[in-house]
């Protein structure tokens, strides 16, 4: 039973985590509005805003190179002049990198503003015994091949145990093994992977939990209804078709183009009640669907170079299909009194660990094997849904010629 207002201190790793997304409603405005509630109060070690503030430049620093990286590659195939025509000569106008850093950064101090911390400063900090833990091989230094990253671990948790001397006195979130371990020594904290696990458990005293578990039995597969159509509507999904070994070195396929073929088997199950508010549940699902995508990449590996041209000519673009389990989250919003459902747009990644099969698909192949709802556009070979295509077997674009 938690006795309010708790004491929470949080890890870096829990920020990553969270990929700093601060929009209403993520897990990390859910703490600001417990910390306005009263019913937590956050202590922070400057540290940890420090590694945080860095991962945020990197961060910053990384967008500004895939967005320039994107918009290259766009204007080796279109000008500006068509872009402004179409309503997109904007997204190709990209800030100073520093502007964007400083951007975020700003955005995060506010956040951290929001959560009205206490802050642990380095005097605290007991070096002689960090030093000590250090050559005896004590947590976080079990793993030699790490001890310098492990030393802000140990100064932060040194300045945990200093500023919270008692047992339960503190709730530590973190998922580093190590970090936890050196806060534990000679103490009983509490310790949570995540936000999310320790909302789960406050939100368990609510008088509304038993209500949120009732309705969201009664609406199970209106909420597989959802998910579905989000995922059809969106395509939110991303296939990786390259794998590395340990060496680096790669197999598959680099797509270029990736569309969704069918989707099917769509369950989810509880996760964790985020939040419970009044008449509002905010909850994350644990889900799972049987994907099929439709994949192409250009095959420039049998593709003739033209030397006078400097490019390779005639390049084949292949079709491949991949069928995957898919696993993803879903966040859910629920009205308890009126039963409505709302949730967020589905984003799914694909990839070694979730494909079950891969085959390049030829114009003359037959897609028995896979769907007996699709047939073969007899023009150009492509696969087509024959409860769509009007009955007459030809895809969009070949249709309009018969």
């Amino acid at each position: 039973m938690f006795h309010y207002p708790i004491n929470i201190t949080i890890d870096t790793n829990v920020f990553y985590a969270a990929k700093y997304d601060l929009s209403e409603g993520s897990t990390l405005r859910i703490l600001a509005s417990l910390v306005e509630e009263g019913k937590i109060k956050v202590c922070l070690s400057s540290i940890i805003i420090r590694e945080a503030e860095s991962h945020i430049r990197k961060q910053g620093s990384s967008i500004c190179k895939e967005v320039r990286k994107a918009v290259s590659e766009l204007r080796k195939t279109v000008d500006d002049n068509a872009l402004e025509i179409v309503g997109l000569k904007e997204y190709t106008s990209i800030p100073p990198k520093d502007v964007v850093m400083n951007g975020l950064i700003s955005r995060f101090e506010g956040y951290i503003q929001s959560l009205k911390p206490e802050i642990l400063d380095v005097s605290t900090i007991n070096v002689e015994k960090i030093m000590d833990d250090y050559f005896k091989f004590n947590p976080p230094f079990e793993n030699s091949e790490k001890k310098r990253k492990e030393f802000p671990d140990a100064f932060i948790a040194d300045q945990i145990r200093v500023r919270f001397p008692e047992n339960n006195s503190v709730i530590i979130v973190s998922n580093d093994a190590g970090f936890k371990q050196a806060c534990l020594k000679d103490r009983n904290y509490i310790c949570y992977n995540c936000l999310g696990d320790l909302y789960d458990e406050m939100n368990k005293q609510d008088d509304n939990y038993k209500v949120v578990l009732s309705v969201l039995s009664e609406v199970g597969t209106q909420i597989d209804d959802m998910i579905r159509d989000n995922i059809e509507t969106n395509e939110l999904i991303t296939v990786h078709g390259l794998s590395f070994d340990r060496k680096g070195i790669a197999s598959g396929y680099d797509y270029s183009e990736t569309s969704l073929n069918s989707i099917e088997n769509v369950t989810h199950r509880l996760h964790i009640i985020d939040d419970i508010k009044e008449n509002e549940a905010i909850i994350t699902l644990n889900c799972s669907a049987d994907i099929e995508m439709d994949c192409y990449y250009e095959d420039y590996d049998n593709a003739p170079w033209d030397s006078d041209a400097k490019e390779y000519v005639y390049v084949e673009t292949i079709h491949v299909l991949e069928k995957h389990k898919a696993r993803f989250g879903v966040r859910l919003y629920l009205d308890i009194q009126e039963k409505e459902l709302k949730i967020n747009d589905v984003v799914i990644i694909l990839g070694e660990d979730s494909r079950q099969e891969r085959k390049i698909i030829n114009k003359n192949d037959s897609w028995n094997n896979f769907d007996e709802e699709f047939t073969q556009c007899p023009d150009c070979g492509c696969r087509v849904t024959i409860k769509n295509d009007g009955g007459n077997g030809f895809c969009i674009n070949c249709a309009p010629n018969h």
